[in-house]
């Protein structure tokens, strides 16, 4: 496929995202998002395949201060559970425990393959640098540290 292509499928993956108002961000991401990109190379001899995960995931937030309810609560709490769940399996990732806890959320069940074995993962994190975001900046370099041990 070409590059156009690829861009065209990220913009209406980006469309189709679930977002909402909240107190913290007017456009808040209320799902993760998971791209699966194959990609192939090689001659004909030879022939390499692997697939990249693009992964964006929903920022945690804070109840009391993101002021949601109803349907958007039951989302963050969502969001929240999978975030953690992602770190639990970083966590027992990073210790070679015995057992992985990737059945504790869709997320991690869905990012398995790419997570153990042979594979390599790049994190990046957003925070905001505002005053009144110290707690959820706190937060998120909290979970990228513990994700990256």
């Amino acid at each position: 496929h070409c590059p156009e292509e690829m861009l065209s499928l990220l913009e209406q993956a980006k469309e189709q995202r679930s977002k909402a108002f909240t107190a913290l961000n007017k456009d808040s991401s209320r799902s993760h998002m998971v791209i699966d990109v194959h990609v192939s190379s090689g001659t004909a001899n030879q022939q390499n395949n692997a697939h990249l995960f693009l992964v964006d995931l929903a920022g945690s937030e804070r109840m009391y201060k993101s002021n949601v309810s109803g349907q958007q609560l039951k989302e963050l709490q969502h969001i929240n559970k999978s975030l953690s769940a992602l770190g639990d399996v970083m966590e027992a990732l990073d210790k070679k425990a015995s057992y992985v806890p990737y059945r504790n959320s869709k997320l991690t069940r869905l990012l398995e393959d790419c997570l153990e074995g042979n594979s390599r993962t790049l994190m990046m994190v957003t925070v905001n640098p505002g005053r009144d975001s110290n707690q959820e900046t706190l937060c998120t370099l909290q979970f990228a540290t513990r994700a990256r041990r």
